[in-house]
């Protein structure tokens, strides 16, 4: 699938406008595609249209319930909007995919990310590591 490389080309190298052409092809041609969504997603998030963003996620994880990464996504955009309730809720079923399937990247990732946007020291940050 050409449409995703170039995609996500553009996104990685922040060429947002040339990324939105594709992805509107992309969207046309390949609508359930979870990969397609996810980086519809990210476009999204990058525009601030974050309901369209969470919208994307949501179909992602449902066209491809292996794509964690939808999830992991749908926390990050919750927990950035304060929608603390939601990212709880989302973390719960990152943990629950991640004890189905035998995984244990989860929950651990998620809040490490968090956490060194909220630290205050690196002690902090090393007891998340650890603990």
């Amino acid at each position: 699938m050409a449409h995703v490389s170039l995609l996500a080309a553009y996104q990685e190298t922040g060429r947002w406008s040339e990324a939105g052409s594709i992805l509107e092809k992309a969207l046309t041609c390949f609508p359930q595609n979870a990969m397609v969504l996810m980086y519809a997603g990210a476009q999204y998030q990058q525009q601030g249209e974050f309901d369209r963003a969470e919208a994307c996620w949501q179909q992602a994880w449902a066209a491809d319930p292996e794509m964690i990464d939808a999830l992991y996504a749908l926390a990050d955009l919750y927990q950035e909007e304060e929608r603390e309730q939601e990212a709880q809720a989302v973390l719960e079923r990152i943990s629950a995919w991640n004890c189905e399937n035998g995984h244990l990247r989860g929950v651990t990732l998620f809040w490490l990310r968090h956490s060194m946007k909220t630290a205050t020291s690196r002690k902090e940050i090393i007891r998340w590591i650890l603990f």
